[in-house]
């Protein structure tokens, strides 16, 4: 159910610095989460087949 309850987040009114999301290595809900996280300013972090890691690029900006 991440992807569904990602896509119900309205991310102008709320940020998160970490987002880490269960897909079970489904490619088609992977590749779903990710194009939407991207949209959305955040930035692949890590994967490990079956979760996805997001950071938000602010979090990187603020870091440089």
């Amino acid at each position: 159910s991440e992807l569904e309850i990602l896509k119900s987040i309205n991310f102008e009114k709320y940020h998160f610095g970490i987002i880490m999301v269960e897909h079970n290595g489904n490619l088609e809900r992977k590749t779903e989460m990710r194009i939407l996280l991207s949209e959305n300013d955040y930035i692949l972090y890590d994967s490990n087949g079956q979760d996805d890691t997001f950071i938000c690029s602010s979090l990187i900006k603020l870091k440089k």
